[in-house]
């Protein structure tokens, strides 16, 4: 096995700060226009699937005894948790989703299926759940990186959003119907939680 001298002249080698340049890459427009369509049509075909999983005209049965089922869910629900993974850079977690629309209850009532009314809503919105506040982080240098997109009104935006609003609506249905119909699948539970 060859070794290049100058490799291992570098390795344990301690940089000092002052002499420490970091290239870091920009992505350009075209490679983000480049990932927003890979994740798109990946997605896509991974949700055109999951649905007709969910369906009775599937082509794939749940006879109870093969695992094809279970496998091709289990196989989609990995990719989708992958395309996620893979575009998290340009999501933004403060954009509203269709879950927070005005409908008088918290997410987390919401979640939890319960009717409260608002003094009880707001009270339960107002718990500290152990997270620590924004204002108590003090950092010490700020890269050059962060949130690609500064208008929320971009198409590749509003794609990403969109599309990840779709995904987070097919788990939750997939997860219904797993309660209802496939208590005992564990590897399709498994590749759901993994993906929440």
């Amino acid at each position: 096995m060859f070794i290049d001298k100058v490799t291992t002249a570098s390795w344990g080698k301690l940089t000092g700060p002052k002499d420490l340049h970091i290239n870091w890459h920009v992505p350009s427009l075209a490679e983000i226009e480049f990932a927003v369509e890979l994740f798109s049509s990946q997605a896509e075909t991974a949700l055109e699937t999951i649905t007709a999983l969910l369906t009775s005209s599937s082509k794939v049965k749940r006879d109870g005894t093969g695992k094809e089922w279970s496998d091709d869910m289990s196989r989609n629900l990995v990719l989708l948790r992958l395309l996620l993974a893979g575009i998290a850079y340009l999501v933004n977690t403060e954009a509203p989703t269709s879950r927070s629309t005005n409908e008088g209850k918290s997410d987390v009532a919401r979640d939890l299926g319960v009717e409260m009314d608002q003094e009880q809503d707001a009270t339960l919105e107002g718990l500290n759940l152990g997270e620590q506040a924004d204002d108590e982080i003090q950092p010490s240098f700020t890269y050059a990186c962060g949130y690609f997109f500064q208008d929320n009104q971009q198409e590749l935006y509003t794609k990403i959003h969109a599309l990840r609003d779709r995904i987070g609506q097919s788990l939750h249905e997939v997860h219904v119907f797993l309660i209802r119909e496939q208590q005992d699948d564990v590897a399709c539970f498994n590749a759901l939680y993994t993906v929440c």
